[in-house]
């Protein structure tokens, strides 16, 4: 038992279980079309058998008829052709014929029909190749001939009646074992679809239950170690920007310049630890959403301004343009502030030196469509499919930011679907990048629990 209450022995048990499943419905539906074959081929030759016997009463009426002997050199070779024809489906039908594509098989019913019909068979077969040897040697009109011609004649009628029991049983017995198949096949697919029903309740649902407690508690994790981290960092930041200052007395040029270094580390760690808490909080559903009424231009000016020294250092040119139209929309100012860093500084980031960037806010029918196009490097399309997933850097990334994390455009998509938007973007050769956001008019919907903040300085932020 506990080895059974193991996930991954139940897991291993029910797909082998349904592996067996699988390949045994296989393997009978194979064996039911290969019967259903056989079946249809006895049903055909059994037909046939009363056309070959209507046939060799005709041939032998129409030599009786004695006709020229052009004609009855003719109807001498269709005699001879239809008698073995006759005789080979004959026993194939009792006996089996692999190049036929008939095994032994009949029923034990079928079979005293067989045997019922054998006597009358066998004297229009003997009759007939009778008839077969005396028309070769010129002897239709001897008492032979006539004796032979009228046993088959006087015979047709017995045969075709007995051969008509045989096809109808043939056909009733074929069409028994297709009804018996559907019920089986019936019968395994329903338990097949049982044991997918069971299999779900045993081994998947449990899986996915177990990662998602897994990654949940993972993300709580790092959600409670950043917080945990976050206090400490705050402290060193604080105190070295007092001993910066001079509170506590002068700093030397040399232990200047460490201090800022360690000043410059505390910072991108405070930088990467608030990320890490914004990207638990996505993740735990409990990033908290405070809408107010904001113009998105408003928003993207700030940006623009805090951006501004790194555009001038590249020496890049910016063209911006907003509809004049743009309307105040209830939004998370926060949120809006970080969908634009990421996006204006990621497009500054890959921007050639001397080169342009394009900023449009537009209105597209109920939403609002921003637009952030630079001409830098494409991205590969091999990393195209990854752009938006966590902890993705492609090697130009690595390039270009080697202190990124690889979690900004994760942010922004999960900002942005949860307020109702889209994101994507275009790349190719000598075109540059384009990313857009669509953000719906009516704005975003206030979370429904919000979470107050912890001590010190807080917000989602980039």
């Amino acid at each position: 038992m506990a080895i059974v209450n193991n996930l991954t022995t139940r897991y291993l048990i029910s797909f082998g279980l349904l592996a067996v499943l699988i390949i045994g419905g296989l393997a009978w539906s194979e064996y039911q079309l290969a019967t259903q074959e056989r079946d249809s081929r006895v049903v055909n030759i059994s037909g046939r058998q009363r056309m070959l016997s209507q046939k060799i009463s005709k041939v032998v009426a129409e030599l009786a008829a004695k006709p020229d002997a052009e004609m009855s050199a003719r109807l001498t070779i269709e005699l001879e052709d239809a008698i073995h024809l006759w005789e080979r489906s004959q026993n194939a039908l009792r006996f089996g014929d692999e190049s036929l594509g008939i095994t032994e098989g009949d029923s034990p019913a079928i079979g005293r029909m067989y045997e019922n019909l054998n006597p009358v068979y066998e004297r229009i077969l003997n009759s007939g190749k009778t008839i077969v040897t005396l028309m070769k040697s010129d002897g239709v009109g001897s008492a032979e001939f006539s004796q032979a011609a009228s046993e088959i004649l006087s015979d047709e009628n017995s045969f075709l009646t007995s051969m008509n029991n045989i096809v109808f049983a043939h056909d009733s017995e074929a069409l028994a074992r297709v009804t018996k198949s559907r019920i089986i096949v019936l019968f395994v697919d329903m338990s097949l679809l049982l044991f997918m029903i069971f299999l779900w309740f045993v081994a998947i649902r449990p899986a996915l239950r177990k990662a998602e407690a897994t990654d949940k508690a993972k993300t709580e994790f790092v959600s409670l170690a950043s917080h945990q981290l976050r206090t400490p960092l705050t402290a060193i930041s604080w105190y070295t920007e007092m001993i910066l200052r001079g509170d506590m007395g002068k700093v030397l040029p040399e232990q200047r310049k460490y201090l800022e270094e360690i000043y410059g580390g505390d910072q991108r760690m405070i930088k990467l630890v608030n990320t890490l808490l914004d990207v638990s909080r996505l993740e735990l559903g409990t990033f908290t959403v405070r809408p107010e009424p904001i113009q998105l231009k408003d928003v993207a000016e700030s940006v623009l301004a805090e951006l501004h020294p790194q555009i001038i250092v590249q020496k890049i040119t910016l063209d911006k343009h907003y509809d004049s139209n743009l309307p105040v929309i209830p939004a998370d100012p926060q949120l809006i502030r970080m969908i634009f860093q990421n996006l204006l500084s990621n497009a500054i980031k890959y921007a050639s030196v001397n080169s342009k960037i394009r900023f449009d806010i537009s209105i597209q029918g109920p939403n609002a469509l921003i637009k952030v196009w630079n001409n830098g490097a494409e991205i590969p399309k091999e990393a195209q499919p990854k752009i938006f997933t966590k902890f993705f850097r492609d090697d130009l990334a690595r390039q270009k930011d080697s202190d990124g994390n690889g979690l900004g455009l994760y942010i922004v998509k999960s900002i942005v679907e949860n307020s109702g938007g889209k994101i994507w973007f275009e790349s190719a050769e000598n075109k540059g990048t384009t990313f857009y956001v669509t953000l719906p008019l009516d704005g975003m919907k206030k979370s429904p629990k919000v979470d107050p903040p912890p001590a010190g300085k807080e917000v989602l932020h980039k």
